[in-house]
């Protein structure tokens, strides 16, 4: 299976980094190829919603989406790995997201199996409840599978998740993938 990662989070060995290498050595060990795309790496304009995209065939802006579209095109699966900020998906990833407005059709059609990965420094399930609604309605307005998830709480940076089994949790996730 072609599993597509995006990772969230701007910190190259956070949290969110950590789950997502764990997930990705049990993605890789059953058999997956994975492609990990940070988008706080990327350039990424946010969409303004001028339809040039509907109309013309063509995004009003010349940033790194073109390559995110191709590597979601050509996926079975999307794994989001975010950290928690003030309950929401970060900003860069949702600025991706919202890019995938043109293509939503293909998204649809194609209906790629999805899963989350998050990471929040508080210490309750509640804080993650947001971000985990929005990734229901997402599984829902697409119609695809729904992998599963990891809601890694009072992790506030890599090493509060020794003594807990998140990376484990991401580890089966990723091994359970095939």
């Amino acid at each position: 299976m072609e599993i597509l990662v995006l990772l969230g989070s701007a910190h190259t060995n956070g949290t969110s980094a950590t789950l997502a290498q764990s997930f990705i050595r049990g993605a890789e060990e059953a058999g997956n190829h994975v492609t990990t795309i940070n988008c706080a790496k990327k350039s990424i304009h946010p969409c303004i919603g001028c339809n040039n995209c509907l109309q013309h065939g063509v995004c009003v802006w010349t940033d790194d989406m073109p390559a995110i579209e191709q590597a979601v095109k050509n996926c079975d699966a999307i794994i989001y790995v975010t950290p928690v900020y003030f309950f929401g998906i970060t900003a860069q990833m949702k600025t991706v997201i919202d890019r995938f407005y043109p293509f939503a059709k293909d998204l649809i059609a194609r209906k790629p199996k999805m899963g989350i990965i998050t990471a929040a420094a508080e210490q309750v399930y509640s804080s993650t409840g947001a971000v985990m609604r929005w990734y229901e309605e997402m599984i829902k307005y697409i119609g695809c599978e729904d992998l599963g998830s990891v809601n890694a709480v009072n992790v506030l940076n890599p090493e509060a998740l020794a003594g807990t089994d998140y990376a484990d949790q991401a580890y089966r996730f990723g091994k359970s993938i095939s």
